[in-house]
């Protein structure tokens, strides 16, 4: 989780290639750990989603929107279903960054399916606010020739 968390740091600092030697040792260490036996319980959440996740964080932070599209469409295909309030964050940004890419008709059905009702969080709900207005606003804006 520290290497996840120096990657977004470096990533939001405009250290493109400390950030990416970031994220490879959250995967390497990641890899490392054993899961045969049973984690503490203190250690229970810390999956495979939950280092694509924060890589997705990077990777926007990094200009690099298709790359965080992808590890946040991943986060949200292996996180567990007691991960309600990863899922509700996670679909947020997913809807987020294909809003970015010009997606409004992913990101609409995205943002619609982001389960909030769930979690008790002002920041999450504000965000889903935001993402919601943001699609408000690119359905008033014409769509360029083309």
């Amino acid at each position: 989780m520290l290497h996840s968390r120096l990657a977004i740091g470096h990533a939001r600092t405009g250290d493109h290639g400390a950030c990416a030697r970031s994220l490879l040792a959250a995967e390497k260490t990641h890899d490392r750990f054993d899961t045969t036996p049973p984690p503490p319980p203190w250690l229970r959440f810390l999956d495979a989603a939950e280092i694509a996740g924060p890589a997705a964080i990077a990777h926007q932070a990094t200009g690099r929107v298709p790359d965080a599209e992808s590890a946040i469409a991943q986060a949200l295909r292996l996180l567990g279903p007691s991960m309600q309030r990863n899922r509700a964050y996670y679909g947020i940004q997913f809807a987020r960054l294909q809003l970015a890419q010009g997606d409004t008709t992913s990101a609409r059905a995205t943002a619609t399916t982001a389960d909030t009702a769930t979690v008790s969080s002002p920041r999450i709900a504000q965000r889903l606010a935001t993402v919601h207005h943001q699609l408000a606003t690119a359905q008033e804006t014409p769509s360029p020739p083309g």
